[in-house]
């Protein structure tokens, strides 16, 4: 597991292309899933690229399984908004927007990260600082 970055600087010297055009040629979704196959210790070839399948399917939460107190917490019904976050490839972090609940707060997050954008996305319960990235 690796930050983009570092798979920039890797595939685009592995693949023999300047890495300031690797957005031109490649661009990828965080935590994306990248196969290089060596025939030899100088000849590589991308065999699968930017496979985010792993994390297309994540399974819902067991409700029926979890005590009441927690989905209250859970779902923001106890009155705590929740917040989505974004962060750049330079780190800048920014509140996007803030939600009554995390439902909504996650539906945002699925919207945003279909788009494929470059910055990374995720959730918080709403505080006045942006937590850490959990990506």
């Amino acid at each position: 597991m690796s930050h983009k970055a570092t798979i920039r600087l890797l595939l685009s010297s592995l693949l023999g292309f300047d890495p300031r055009r690797y957005r031109d040629n490649l661009d990828q979704s965080p935590a994306a899933l990248n196969i290089v196959d060596f025939r030899g210790p100088t000849r590589a070839r991308l065999t699968l690229f930017n496979d985010t399948s792993h994390y297309d399917l994540t399974p819902d939460t067991p409700r029926a399984r979890l005590s009441p107190a927690w989905c209250r917490q859970d779902e923001g019904s106890d009155g705590s908004p929740w917040a989505l976050w974004r962060q750049d490839d330079n780190g800048n972090r920014a509140l996007v927007r803030t939600l009554p609940t995390r439902a909504q707060a996650e539906a945002h997050l699925q919207e945003f990260e279909s788009r494929h954008h470059k910055q990374t996305y995720w959730i918080a319960p709403s505080a006045d600082e942006p937590p850490t990235s959990s990506s």
